[in-house]
């Protein structure tokens, strides 16, 4: 099994999101995941987060001699029925949350009841605080921007399991600044009296869907999260959907994320087949 390099992953992002388009699948994602080639296809796998030295694929075979006796983490119901046609019995399945999805549109345009509040508290930040948006910066000011974010979190009524989540979490978002060279992508960094105060990463994966990478900002400048979600969805209005993947286990970002009116959210479990 071997670890995907940069390349790797831009090329099998593209190709499994023809079938398959969901958080998962994102490049960035893919740069910490491994590929094992099975009887002459290719599977893709995440390391787990409890049992370290043991893998979980991401991607459902289409051969039945490689859906057996194997955990599958981030399946969707249909991906089930697929290892299902397969002959392949399921031994454990456990729902670890939905994927959220969003209309670019909405996000855009801020009409409708659902988005009158969320206009007024974009225009508000504006007011407030006057944001200078630029699409480059720094390096080590931005990793050190999310150091500082990730020592100011408060982690005390997290599981081991929650923080295992929120450390990776945090060592993947500062590989993703090193991979902003050479991965597409539109990245949002907004300054407030010069000083950075919050940024976005994502990237396109289809025609059809976007992704929201990352977004680290500064608490104490109100509203500034709903700013990047207009700005970056504005620069995506020619493609109909984006994502922000799941909760992280975290039920305050689950919150969070359905606060922010999703267009479609859908279930991913973790899967044991015999």
């Amino acid at each position: 099994m071997e670890i995907l390099n940069t390349e790797e992953a831009k090329s099998l992002s593209a190709s499994f999101a023809k079938d398959r388009a969901s958080f998962h699948i994102n490049p960035f994602f893919l740069t910490h995941c491994y590929k094992e080639e099975r009887n002459g296809e290719t599977i893709l796998f995440e390391e787990d987060d409890v049992v370290k030295g043991t893998f979980d694929a991401i991607t459902v075979p289409k051969l039945k001699e490689n859906s057996h006796n194997q955990c599958y983490i981030y399946l969707f119901e249909e991906d089930i029925t697929s290892l299902k046609k397969l002959g392949a019995e399921i031994k454990t399945q456990n729902l670890l949350g939905p994927e959220y999805f969003y209309k670019t549109e909405d996000f855009v345009k801020l009409d409708g009841s659902d988005f009158s509040r969320f206009r007024k508290k974009v225009n508000r930040f504006v007011k407030d605080f006057h944001p200078v948006v630029l699409n480059e910066y720094p390096k080590e000011k931005i990793k050190q921007f999310i150091l500082n974010w990730a020592t100011a979190k408060d982690t005390c009524n997290m599981s081991l399991l929650q923080k295992e989540i929120f450390d990776n979490e945090t060592k993947s978002s500062l590989k993703y600044i090193d991979l902003l060279e050479t991965i597409e992508n539109k990245t949002f960094y907004v300054e407030i009296d010069n000083q950075l105060a919050g940024f976005r990463i994502t990237c396109p994966l289809t025609s059809d869907l976007w992704c929201g990478i990352t977004q680290k900002i500064d608490y104490k400048y109100k509203n500034l999260n709903k700013y990047l979600y207009h700005i970056s969805a504005k620069e995506y209005e020619n493609i109909d959907m984006f994502t922000t993947g799941g909760d992280a286990l975290m039920p305050s970002l689950g919150q969070y994320k359905e606060s922010m009116h999703p267009n479609n959210k859908r279930d991913f479990y973790f899967i044991v087949t015999k």
